[in-house]
C-alpha cells in the first residue's frame, strides 16, 4: 500500500487494495452482506407490530391478539440479537484474518529490506507506523465499512416501509425533517 494514499479521508483505491484480501474470505464476507440485508428488513418490523397493536388490538380490548402482538415482538427482537450477534462474530472474524494475511505479507516485505533502511530509520518509527496502519485497517472492518453499510441500509428500508404504511405523512415527515 502507497504511502501517498495516507492522509485521505476516504480513498477508494485504497480500499480496492484492502477488498483484495477479502477474496479468500469471500463466503465469510457474502454471509455478512446478507446477515446485513436481513437486520436491515427486520428493523421496522417491531414499530410496524407495536403500531398495529396500539391501533388495532389495544382499543378492541383484543387481549389475545394483543399477547400475540408482544411474542411476535419478543420473537423479532431474539431473532435480531442473534443476527446482530453473528453478524459482529463475522465481521470481527473477517477483520481478524484480513489483518493477519497482511501483517504476514507486510512481515515478508520488511525480512527483505535493505539494511540501510534499518540504519537511517529508527526501529521505532517503523513499528509504530506499521501497527497504527493494521489498527486503521481493522477498524475499516470492525467499525467502519460495513457498520455503514449496515446502518444505511437500515435507514432505507424504515423510509421504504413508512412510504409503504403512509406515504403522504413519510412525505410531510421528511420535508420537514429536511426544511429544519
Amino acid at each position: 500500500m502507497d504511502s501517498k494514499n495516507s492522509g485521505k479521508a476516504f480513498d477508494f483505491n485504497l480500499l480496492k487494495q484492502v477488498m483484495l484480501y477479502v477474496k479468500p474470505y469471500n463466503s465469510t464476507f457474502i454471509v455478512t452482506v446478507i446477515l446485513t440485508l436481513a437486520l436491515a428488513l427486520l428493523s421496522p418490523l417491531r414499530p410496524y407490530i407495536a403500531q398495529i397493536a396500539i391501533d388495532e388490538y389495544i382499543p378492541q380490548g383484543n387481549k389475545h391478539s394483543l399477547i400475540v402482538c408482544v411474542i411476535l415482538m419478543l420473537g423479532t427482537a431474539l431473532i435480531s440479537s442473534i443476527l446482530q450477534f453473528l453478524y459482529t462474530n463475522n465481521t470481527n472474524f473477517l477483520g481478524q484474518q484480513v489483518i493477519e494475511d497482511i501483517r504476514k505479507k507486510l512481515f515478508h516485505r520488511l525480512l527483505h529490506f535493505r539494511t540501510s533502511f534499518f540504519d537511517k530509520t529508527p526501529i521505532g518509527v517503523t513499528v509504530t507506523r506499521l501497527i497504527s496502519d493494521m489498527e486503521t485497517i481493522a477498524d475499516i472492518f470492525t467499525d467502519g465499512l460495513l457498520l455503514i453499510i449496515s446502518d444505511l441500509l437500515q435507514l432505507v428500508a424504515i423510509i421504504a416501509f413508512m412510504f409503504y404504511v403512509d406515504w403522504r405523512l413519510t412525505l410531510i415527515s421528511l420535508i420537514r425533517y429536511l426544511c429544519c
